[in-house]
């Protein structure tokens, strides 16, 4: 009788965790939500505590010039054209001085740069200046990461 309690108590363990653990799960993946990083590139934001998915509303800041933010971000990707992904894509005759969908090399500079612009207006209709640097450099939205910091000392 005392084995067959013990059986018992050793299955109803088991079905337990099993629930609890098939409940966690379920909770996970219904908040994963896929963000659009670069161009083909995902992001992948992971949250426990939110159970609806909500539109993101647009954020309110001081004016920002897209120019001088690109020129920055040129600036930290590639130290203006002289470095990294930069010199590889020159040396084939391309460009990519933005660290913009890397691997990737592109056909002119002028038409990255409008890429790059175009992704941080889309980005900073919803988002913080601050969240769309850390996104861009780390496909993460976060308040503030090390490119942020590099972005504001230049």
């Amino acid at each position: 009788m005392k084995k067959t309690n013990e059986k018992l108590q050793r299955i109803i363990f088991f079905i337990a965790g099993a629930v609890i653990s098939f409940s966690i799960i379920r909770v996970y993946d219904s908040n994963i939500k896929s963000v659009e990083w670069q161009d083909n590139q995902i992001g992948i934001y992971v949250s426990p505590f939110v159970a609806e998915t909500k539109q993101p509303e647009p954020i309110s800041e001081p004016e920002i010039d897209i120019n001088e933010v690109v020129r920055r971000v040129r600036i930290l990707e590639s130290s203006n054209g002289t470095a990294g992904l930069a010199v590889t894509c020159k040396n084939r005759g391309l460009s990519n001085e933005y660290g913009y969908n890397p691997p990737k090399c592109h056909n002119s500079h002028e038409e990255l740069t409008t890429k790059v612009k175009n992704w941080f207006e889309r980005k900073l209709a919803v988002m913080t200046l601050n969240e769309s640097l850390c996104f861009y450099n780390l496909g993460i939205q976060m308040n503030s990461c090390d490119y942020v910091n590099k972005f504001n000392n230049l």
